[in-house]
């Protein structure tokens, strides 16, 4: 398939980045619109109707057609995989997939990211990643470079934000949890669970039992 690096480096250096991407299901198979924009101006309108046929493009600027035109002639031919066929070119067709393609694993990764920790390692395939279900915070992604070293490639949280607080970690991860079950920490740094739902007698209960060992109930904070 495509050289997703080599398009993805001339996408980040040239400046050429794609909004508004909408997907459709056409006669063979899916279809999208989007808008194409190089160093925050628009471009160009573009359309894959899944008909088999090339990509409707609709310029702004057609000196524009000129310059991305160039800027895919500069990227390295691609092997087909096929015996007995040669080497691909990348046009803008394919170009302007990948970026497509790019923006919607984006959006689906930021949302995972909102309440988990999204990895990729080296020895991976293209395309695989663990999830970690826990938020993404400093000391998650010290646990994680601790136990992958140098096979970890990138934490993708990193694309959309900075590590999460303890504490904001905690109101991501247990909030949903404490609608059913009682969460209590202790001073020790462990999180116990109780199976049951929260009340101020089983409240009361893990009080008694855990004395000066307890630290706090989640619950009570939500």
């Amino acid at each position: 398939m495509a050289k997703v690096k080599e398009i993805r480096e001339l996408a980040k250096a040239q400046g050429y980045e794609v909004k508004g991407v909408k997907s459709f299901m056409g006669r063979e198979g899916y279809g999208f619109n989007a808008t194409m924009y190089r160093e925050g101006k628009k471009i160009a309108f573009v359309m894959d109707s899944a008909n088999g046929g090339m990509y409707d493009w609709d310029w702004v600027d057609r000196k524009e057609e000129t310059i991305l035109e160039m800027n895919v002639a500069t990227l390295p031919k691609v092997p087909s995989g096929y015996e007995g066929i040669g080497e691909l070119t990348i046009d803008m067709d394919w170009f302007i997939s990948e970026l497509v393609e790019d923006f919607e694993n984006d959006r689906d990764f930021r949302t995972k990211c909102k309440s988990k920790t999204l990895f990729i390692l080296h020895s991976h395939q293209n395309g695989e990643y663990i999830i970690h279900s826990a938020p993404y915070t400093a000391s998650v992604k010290t646990r994680i470079e601790a136990e992958y070293g140098k096979d970890l490639k990138e934490i993708i949280n990193e694309r959309f934000m900075k590590p999460l607080s303890e504490k904001d970690s905690d109101y991501l991860y247990y909030r949903p949890k404490c609608r059913t079950k009682t969460y209590f920490r202790l001073k020790d740094g462990r999180m116990m669970v109780n199976k049951q739902p929260y009340s101020i007698a089983l409240g009361n209960r893990i009080r008694g039992e855990y004395g000066d060992k307890l630290l706090e109930i989640l619950n009570e904070r939500y």
